[in-house]
C-alpha cells in the first residue's frame, strides 16, 4: 500500500540511488513480494542493471541474514530470515534473470561472485532453535570482533603447519602479494561496488575472506622468521606512500569495474602496509612510553568502545547541530572515558596482562 501510495504521488518506478539500484533491486534483496507485484505493474524495469551491471534478480544471491539486519537500518519494519527467503523465492518466479542465471551483466568474475555467494549460503548451515536461527556463515555474530576469531583460526592453522615443517620461509613470502588476489576476485558481498574486503562476522569464516588475510598474516609469519624484530621491511615508505595514495584513488575509480579491482584493491593494502611500517619505524627509532601507553590502550578502546559510540549517538541524536560536529562532541566525551576506565580497570589487572602482556607500576615509573 506505501509502495503504491507513493507512486501514485509521482515517484518513479525507475529512481536509481547513488549505486545505479533502482526500488526493484531493493524489493528483490530485502524478499518484498508484494512491493515487487506492484512495481511491475507501475513499470519497473526488471533488466534494469546497477552500477556493476547487477539485475535486481541478482541481489537475491546476497545474504539474507545481512538483509534481515540491514532493514530496520533504512527504515522498514523488522524482518524475519525466513520472511526473507520465502519472499525471494516467489519473486524468483516474476524477475528475469536477463542473460546469464545469475542475472549479471558484470561480467564472468561477477557471474562467479554471485554463485560464491549462493555456495556460501545454503539452507543445511542453518541452526534453528524455536523461531530463532543462525546461519553457521550468514549471521552476524562477531560483529566488530570478527578479527580476534579470525586470529584464533589462524593460530590453529601456524599451529598445524609448524608440526608439520610447512611454514611459509622468508624466501617465498612475496608469493603471498600475488595470491591475495585469487580471493580478492570473489569479493562483493555488497548491493553494488564494495572497495576492500567482505565482512565476515559468522562462526564458520567466509573461505574467501579467510583465505585473503591469511595472506598477510602469514606474510608476517614469514618475514619473522627471515628477519626477526631487526625488519628491513617498509625502508622504502617515501616511494611507497605517494604510491598507496595512487593506488587508493585508483581503485575508488574503477571500484566498480571488477578486473582493475581485483588487482589494484589488494595492491593498495599492501603497499600502504609496507609503507606504514616503514614510516613509524622511522618516527619512533627510540622508545616513547607515552606513544607505548596509548598503543596499548587502543586495544582495550577498540573492544569496548561500540557501546558507549552508540549511546553518545542516542543522546547528541536531537541537538539541532551538524552531523560533523556531533561526531567531535562524541570523540572528545568517549575517547577520555574509554583512557581512564583502561587506566584505573584495565592495565594492571588480568584483561590487561590478557590483552598486552603483564604491566607493572615500577616498570611504569623507570620508563619516565
Amino acid at each position: 500500500a506505501i509502495v503504491a501510495a507513493v507512486l501514485d504521488a509521482g515517484a518513479d518506478a525507475n529512481e536509481r540511488d547513488g549505486s545505479g539500484n533502482t526500488p526493484l533491486h531493493m524489493v528483490a534483496f530485502f524478499g518484498r513480494e508484494a512491493a515487487g507485484r506492484v512495481l511491475l505493474e507501475r513499470g519497473a524495469d526488471p533488466l534494469a542493471k546497477n552500477v556493476v551491471g547487477r539485475l535486481p534478480a541478482a541481489l537475491m544471491a546476497l545474504s539474507a541474514d545481512f538483509a534481515a539486519e540491514c532493514a530496520p537500518l533504512v527504515g522498514l519494519d523488522a524482518l524475519d530470515v525466513d520472511d526473507v527467503l520465502q519472499g525471494r523465492d516467489r519473486l524468483r518466479d516474476i524477475l528475469s534473470t536477463g542473460p546469464n542465471a545469475q542475472g549479471t551483466l558484470g561480467g564472468p568474475l561477477d557471474r562467479m561472485t554471485l554463485g560464491w555467494s549462493r555456495i556460501l549460503s545454503p539452507e543445511w548451515l542453518r541452526l534453528r532453535i524455536g523461531s530463532s536461527s543462525l546461519h553457521l556463515v550468514e549471521s552476524n555474530i562477531f560483529d566488530h570482533l570478527w578479527f580476534l576469531w579470525f586470529l584464533c583460526w589462524f593460530a590453529v592453522i601456524f599451529a598445524l603447519l609448524a608440526v608439520t615443517g610447512l611454514l611459509p620461509s622468508g624466501r617465498g613470502r612475496w608469493w603471498f602479494v600475488a595470491i591475495s588476489c585469487l580471493p580478492q576476485a570473489v569479493m562483493g558481498a555488497s548491493l553494488a561496488g564494495l572497495y576492500g574486503a567482505d565482512p565476515s562476522f559468522g562462526l564458520l569464516p567466509l573461505p574467501h575472506v579467510l583465505a585473503y588475510y591469511a595472506c598477510f598474516f602469514f606474510f608476517g609469519v614469514a618475514t619473522f622468521a627471515a628477519e626477526g624484530i631487526d625488519m628491513r621491511l617498509g625502508r622504502h615508505w617515501p616511494l611507497l606512500l605517494p604510491a598507496a595514495a595512487l593506488l587508493f584513488a585508483a581503485g575508488l575509480a574503477t571500484m566498480n569495474d571488477r578486473t582493475f579491482a581485483t588487482v589494484l584493491q589488494p595492491a593498495y593494502a599492501w603497499t600502504m602496509s609496507l609503507s606504514l611500517i616503514g614510516l613509524f619505524c622511522w618516527l619512533f627509532q627510540q622508545p616513547r612510553p607515552a606513544v607505548s601507553w596509548l598503543a596499548d590502550a587502543s586495544y582495550w578502546m577498540y573492544l569496548v568502545h561500540v557501546p558507549l559510540v552508540i549511546v553518545a549517538q542516542l543522546l547528541v541524536r536531537p541537538w539541532p547541530l551538524p552531523a560533523g560536529v556531533k561526531f567531535l562532541v562524541i570523540l572528545a566525551t568517549v575517547t577520555p572515558l574509554l583512557l581512564v576506565s583502561y587506566r584505573f580497570g584495565v592495565r594492571y589487572t588480568a584483561i590487561g596482562s590478557l590483552l598486552n602482556g603483564p604491566r607493572t607500576f615500577s616498570a611504569a615509573r623507570q620508563s619516565r
